[in-house]
This record gives structure tokens, sequence and C-alpha cells, in this order.
């Protein structure tokens, strides 16, 4: 499958704004991890939320106030 640049940097965007990170070692390099975004775990999944803005358009908090580290 083949995006527009443009349209796969959105997606990113919001991925990071929902609180996935990109692994950047190991086998998965292009994949994303979330500890709340597991198989089979809709209660967890339930419990992610979303980074809100602040008046200038500026995520708060890049981290999302996780400091779990994601599998390599």
């Amino acid at each position: 499958m083949v995006f527009k640049e443009a349209k796969y940097a959105s997606f990113v965007r919001k991925l990071h704004r929902w609180g996935f990170v990109r692994l950047t070692s190991g086998t998965g390099t292009d994949c994303f991890h979330h500890p709340l975004f597991q198989r089979g775990r809709r209660d967890l999944a339930s419990k992610i939320t979303c980074t809100p803005r602040d008046k200038d358009g500026k995520i708060k908090g890049v981290n999302c106030g996780r400091n779990d580290k994601p599998p390599s």
C-alpha cells in the first residue's frame, strides 16, 4: 500500500498524540508500540487517551506521561 507522504506524516502525528512510540531498534523498526494496545485486551485499549493541545495548537506532554520502554 502506498500513502502520500503528507497523509502518512499526519497519521504518524496522530499516533504520537495517542501515546504510541516508534520502535527504533530490533526487527520491527517501522512499527509503533503502546503499552495499553494489546491483542485481545479491549479493556486496556479503552484506557488509551489522546494528549490535548494547548491554546497555540501544540501538543502538551509529548511523552504522554508514560515512562514505559517499548519492547526491542
